[in-house]
């Protein structure tokens, strides 16, 4: 006769008990099961040994062993702590061993008991398929459920920030790159500007005004590269950063903070075309000045070649002694043969 529907207990440690009693029925030693919860990692730990079975002062001992098979201290867990709670069940094989024999009706009752033994079978492979709270866990089915739940969600939007954010951060990189091309042909552009300077301000010694002016727009022009350079560096910074490089607020961000691809992107693409604009200037200013000083130092005569009746200007001409071609664009008439000459002289016929 079986009175009662418990079919386990659960007690709380304390650090010194080791008999825990159980008052349900049972068949066998081996239809008790034992599993034991830790409350700080939430974990349920089914046992398979330390512990022993005493069917007829009904307790379970953990740790615990059959007299004689005690392993050493040293190898035996310590008693359950505060922290830890037992769990003590039945655990009984559905099977069905009682045959009753052939006289009528116990053939019938027989089949009776075999069938119920049947649905059991399938039902226990039924649950065997569903997702179901530890034996040893305290919560309840329906809280871990809305755990689950809740879990499920966040995960689900977690994974659809990292992939907003992994969008953002892939284009914030190609604005990135082409602010860093972009910056790189300003330099460059800078670089050719400082030579031009160079190379006017030798020639400008008849225009010192000349000269002046193109000096300071290659200051500024050096300047602007230099600035493109230091702010390059500055977005650099920017770009691999692990956090908010300024701490400041982002409501378009994720983290609501600013976030270094993309701030630097913007930023590097506004100083690069400033950069670019820059060079742009001093370059068409360092031009003028060439033009300039070549005029007032040539007095800009141009070549020509009478030809069938007709003058024809030369673009170059070619020195038969060393196979150097001049261009014939800016050249001297004179007697006297200059210091230093840049462009062609020619010397008048007697």
């Amino acid at each position: 006769m079986i009175e009662t529907t418990i079919t386990k207990v659960v007690y709380q440690g304390d650090g010194k008990t080791t008999s825990f009693p159980f008052s349900f029925a049972i068949d066998e030693e081996s239809n008790i099961g034992v599993a034991v919860y830790n409350k700080s990692t939430q974990k349920t730990r089914t046992l398979s040994s330390d512990f022993c079975v005493d069917t007829v002062a009904k307790t379970v001992r953990y740790p615990g062993y059959t007299p004689g098979q005690e392993p050493p201290a040293t190898e035996q867990p310590p008693v359950l702590s505060a922290d830890e709670m037992i769990t003590i069940y039945r655990e009984t094989e559905v099977t069905q061993l009682t045959n009753l024999g052939s006289k009528y009706p116990l053939p019938k009752i027989e089949g009776m008991s075999d069938k119920l033994t049947m649905i059991l079978q399938e039902l226990i492979e039924t649950l065997s398929r569903a997702i179901k709270v530890n034996i040893g866990d305290p919560e309840t089915p329906e809280t871990r459920y809305i755990e689950m739940e809740n879990w499920v969600g966040d995960t689900a939007q977690n994974a659809k920030i990292a992939q907003e954010c992994k969008e953002v951060a892939a284009s914030s990189a190609d604005k990135a790159s082409s602010s860093e091309i972009a910056a790189a042909k300003s330099q460059g552009a800078a670089a050719t500007s400082e030579a031009n300077a160079a190379v006017s301000e030798r020639n400008a010694a008849a225009s010192a005004e000349a000269a002046n002016q193109s000096a300071m727009a290659a200051a500024d022009s050096a300047q602007a590269s230099k600035s493109a350079a230091e702010e390059s560096k500055i977005s650099k910074d920017w770009a691999i950063s692990t956090s908010s490089p300024d701490g400041a607020t982002d409501s378009g961000s994720p983290t609501e903070k600013t976030q270094s691809s993309r701030s630097w992107a913007l930023y590097a693409r506004s100083e690069g075309i400033a950069s670019r604009e820059a060079a742009q200037r001093a370059t068409g200013v360092l031009q003028d000045a060439v033009a300039t000083v070549k005029a007032a130092i040539t007095g800009s005569h141009r070549v020509y070649m009478w030809y069938e009746g007709k003058g024809h200007p030369m673009m170059y001409v070619t020195d038969v002694n060393t196979g150097k071609k001049y261009d014939t664009l800016y050249c001297r008439l004179s007697d006297t043969k200059p210091e230093d000459v840049t462009d062609l002289w020619l010397k008048p016929m007697s």
